[in-house]
């Protein structure tokens, strides 16, 4: 070991290994002395590259020179605090701007730190640079970028608003003239034909917003709106919307509903049909023979924990929607691109077939939005069927939970209770499906306790009742029809009803059919039978079983196309017993075959729910008198809409003022008095977000002075429909929101709602005179409180009523309805001068009628005529002799 020599290291080559290192860095270092101007030491080859200089120029230079002034003061305040507290192992990273030799700017990573050079003592900087120019330059590129597609989704949102306003707005017209329409006297025909203008128009708005709905896909902005309604009505209004298209194409198109289906759900109706527009059309275009068909069925029960003593929808139902067409059918090959956006099965589909390629994508993704699962199942040339679930909050009225096996022997049932749950399973027999059923509840060791009932749960024991006693069991029906989607629908329909139900495709098979059933004692009670089967017409069919004494007791319901003009009276005049226009809706289907098979029983029913609802009212959608004490004020530019919102108010007994715009509206308002604000947001000269904050700088100047108590209600009317529209409309001072086109019951409420409490306080007032035929008080401050010209008015009016009677009967009994008219119109205009808007309404309703020269309705309406103007005669004489007795001025 002694003898063995150990090698020095060698310092130069120690030394050139690190300045090899400290060059090859691409990391650029600094080091300076610590003092006011960052004498620069040394500095290495990367330094040199990043600040634009040869290299070795840095040395001596001042490195604070390519610091800004800030910069330079941050760092120097910062060592400073550290030299003070003799931290100096403390580092601190900055990102931060820096000039190059040119004076350009760069920015860079800086990690920064303080040494004692051991040499001379002195404080020395060292400062670490990372060039950050480039990713900045991308940082920045995909900055501008992101502010374009920013500015690009902003000009597009404003263009979509747009086109929504301008688009909505000549639909408010078309919607809204056909309900008024609808609350006209139209004959069932017509009736059919402008409920399909509405429904068709509703239609149309549920397609712009599929247009609109995508682009909001795409941003992740699709909204849900949930709120109770019906279910059979929202799938039915579906098969109304493409009936036409249906017919032709010679297609049928139906519906039915299992027996367990709620009637009413709370969920998004409005999305709901948008997906269902997009299925059922999609099958009607790839079909050619055969038909569509929609069944809707319960999947899933879930009920709620908390136990529900009224119809309080806290219960999770999932429904299933299936679509099933007997068309062209999918090949596999195209399954996996068939939810694809803008695109079809493939080139030869998307040229015999027009579509953009977006129903299928827009409905995938609003069925997931609303929580549930899109699928479809299909073999080419068998037809597909689309089908897919939603889970909505409804209400199930459980009528029995048994307990569970488990717990039974804790139970004691005695022979009675046996025979009396035996019963129950019986009569409940035709309620009974595959429906799984479940119960919300904590997980614990405990066995699950009914909500309902307090019973130990068992979820296949559990019976549910969805539409109450249907009383259709063990009665027997036939359906004929030649199209096979159609008449097995119809079964299915009435068997979930709990009938027996047989099909025939023929005349002479149904004849057959019937024949044998009669002989053999058991008789259909029911026949369905579409007019145009194939051996013949319908009629025929219907005129044969009348002929025939052992088959003319048999209902029947006669199934015709909507479009097909069907006399009505000629229909029943051959015994049918109900018509129904296809497609066939499942509560229409119901409705029919309790008209045929309880025909006077029904009408009971009907008058007694009848009753009942009209006790129970408070006021109705339709005219009532008692809102003749509300004035609304309607600003609105367009004219069509001021015409349709006007006659909705006014078709109720609201009082209408209506203006052009904003300007007008605060004008009207200053000089007088009224109860409700419709405002449109889209108005010349002043828009209506101005002018409601104009009204309200005013109310609030009037409120502080004791002018009022309390602001007028605002409630916004217009064709902007997005929720950035609403709260635009709420943060100007409106109060309440209703989009267009107009649901007028919708609107009805709304208006109802804010000026209830309003109309109670006028009620209180007025109660002496709600069933009085005209406002006596009223009255007289229509003549100016002036007894002579009020006097007048009553006299004349107790004069020329009677004699216009006389006339009007007297034209009628000869047919003279042209000669009816003028007189009409006098003694309507006679009844206007009192304000007897009762006897107005009756006046024009039989007005209306004489144009129908239809003698039996004009002479019922003429005796609706004689007993209110005898009303308001008697009302007259009395108000006449208050006005002598003096006292009509205190009223």
């Amino acid at each position: 070991m002694s003898n063995q020599i150990i090698a020095k290291p060698d310092q130069s080559l120690f030394a050139i290994s690190l300045k090899n290192i400290w060059e090859s860095l691409n990391i650029g270092v600094v080091i300076s002395e610590f003092n006011e101007h960052l004498t620069i030491l040394d500095a290495n080859t990367t330094a040199h590259n990043i600040v634009g200089i040869t290299t070795d120029k840095l040395i001596g230079q001042n490195w604070s020179e390519f610091y800004s002034h800030d910069t330079l003061e941050k760092i120097f305040n910062l060592w400073h605090t550290v030299r003070e507290n003799e931290r100096l192992t403390k580092r601190f990273h900055f990102n931060i701007k820096q000039f190059r030799a040119d004076k350009s700017e760069i920015y860079v990573d800086l990690d920064s730190s303080l040494f004692v050079n051991p040499t001379n003592n002195k404080l020395c900087h060292v400062a670490l640079m990372f060039d950050l120019s480039e990713q900045h330059k991308q940082l920045e590129q995909l900055t501008l970028e992101k502010a374009a597609k920013e500015a690009a989704d902003m000009a597009k949102s404003r263009f979509l608003a747009h086109m929504s306003h301008e688009i909505r707005t000549p639909l408010n017209g078309v919607i809204g003239v056909s309900e008024l329409l609808m609350g006209t006297d139209l004959t069932t025909k017509q009736r059919e034909y402008v409920n399909l203008v509405n429904i068709s128009g509703k239609s149309l708005l549920f397609l712009i917003n599929d247009v609109l709905d995508y682009s909001k896909i795409e941003a992740e902005r699709l909204d849900v709106e949930n709120d109770n309604f019906d279910l059979h009505t929202t799938v039915e209004s579906v098969l109304g919307i493409l009936s036409i298209r249906a017919h032709d194409k010679s297609l049928e198109l139906c519906g039915s509903f299992a027996s367990d289906v709620p009637r009413f759900v709370y969920g998004d109706s409005g999305r709901l049909r948008q997906v269902l527009i997009n299925l059922v059309g999609n099958a009607l275009k790839f079909t050619e023979k055969g038909g569509v068909k929609v069944n809707v069925s319960v999947q899933k029960i879930t009920l709620s924990p908390i136990p529900c003593d009224n119809d309080s929808m806290n219960d999770e139902i999932v429904i299933k929607f299936s679509v099933s067409d007997t068309g062209i059918g999918i090949p596999e090959s195209g399954l996996s691109k068939l939810f694809s956006s803008f695109s079809q099965v493939d080139d030869s589909t998307s040229k015999k077939f027009d579509g953009s390629g977006l129903g299928l994508a827009i409905s995938m993704h609003l069925v997931k939005l609303m929580q549930g699962e899109l699928n479809v199942e299909s073999k080419e040339g068998e037809g597909s069927t689309f089908w897919f679930t939603i889970p909505f909050k409804s209400y199930v009225d459980i009528r029995e939970c048994p307990a569970n096996s488990e717990h039974k022997n804790k139970i004691k049932n005695n022979d009675k209770d046996k025979d009396k749950d035996k019963k129950f399973n019986s009569n409940n027999s035709t309620n009974s499906s595959n429906v799984v059923v479940t119960c919300n509840k904590n997980d614990t060791n405990e066995k699950p306790i009914c909500p309902r009932t307090g019973l130990p749960y068992r979820p296949e024991g559990c019976k549910k009742i969805m539409h109450g006693t249907i009383p259709l069991s063990n009665r027997a029906a036939i359906v004929v029809d030649d199209v096979a989607i159609q008449r097995e629908t119809l079964a299915e329909q009435l068997a979930s009803w709990g009938m027996d139900v047989s099909q025939a495709k023929s005349k002479e098979e149904a004849i057959q059919m019937l024949l044998i059933a009669a002989k053999s004692g058991m008789h259909y009670q029911l026949a369905i039978i579409d007019s145009s089967i194939e051996d013949g017409e319908g009629m025929d069919l219907v005129c044969a079983m009348k002929d025939e004494p052992l088959l003319n007791k048999t209902a029947i319901i006669l199934l015709t196309p909507l479009t097909v003009d069907t006399d009505i009276a000629v229909i029943h005049s051959t015994g049918v017993a109900a018509n129904l226009s296809k497609p066939v809706y499942s509560s229409s289907l119901f409705d029919a075959t309790i008209t045929a098979l309880f025909a006077q029983e029904k009408e009971k029913n009907d008058a007694n729910r009848q009753l009942q609802a009209n006790q129970l009212a408070d006021i109705p959608e339709k005219f009532d008198e008692r809102r003749s004490l509300i004035t609304v004020l309607i600003a609105e530019d367009n004219k069509i809409n001021q015409i349709i919102t006007r006659d909705t108010l006014e078709n109720v007994g609201f009082k209408c003022v209506v203006v052009d715009n904003g300007k007008i509206a605060t004008e009207v308002y200053k000089a007088d008095k009224f109860d409700l604000i419709l405002m449109d947001c889209q108005m010349p000269e002043m828009d209506g977000f101005q002018a409601t904050m104009e009204i309200r700088r005013n109310e609030t100047a009037m409120i502080k002075t004791g002018k009022i108590t309390k602001k007028v209600p605002i409630i916004a009317l217009t064709a902007n429909a997005t929720k950035a529209d609403r709260d635009r409309c709420l943060q100007c001072g409106m109060d309440a929101y209703c989009s267009k086109p107009i649901n007028q019951k919708t609107l009805v409420r709304t208006i109802d709602q804010w000026v209830k409490p309003i109309l109670i306080s006028r009620l209180m007032n007025y109660s002496h005179e709600i069933d009085m035929p005209f406002s006596t008080s009223e009255f007289f401050i229509l003549c100016g409180k002036n007894k002579m010209i009020a006097s007048m008015v009553l006299s004349d009016f107790l004069t020329q009523i009677p004699k216009d009677l006389e006339a009007i009967q007297i034209c009628i009994e000869n047919l003279d309805y042209g000669g009816a008219t003028p007189i009409i119109q006098h003694l309507r205009g006679k009844a206007n001068l009192l304000g007897a808007n009762m006897l107005v309404k009756n006046a024009t309703i039989l007005e209306d009628k004489c144009h129908t020269k239809d003698n039996e309705t004009i002479n019922k309406q003429l005796d609706n005529l004689f007993d209110e103007a005898n009303i308001c005669l008697k009302h007259a004489a009395k108000t006449k002799e208050i006005l002598q007795n003096d006292s009509l001025d205190k009223t």
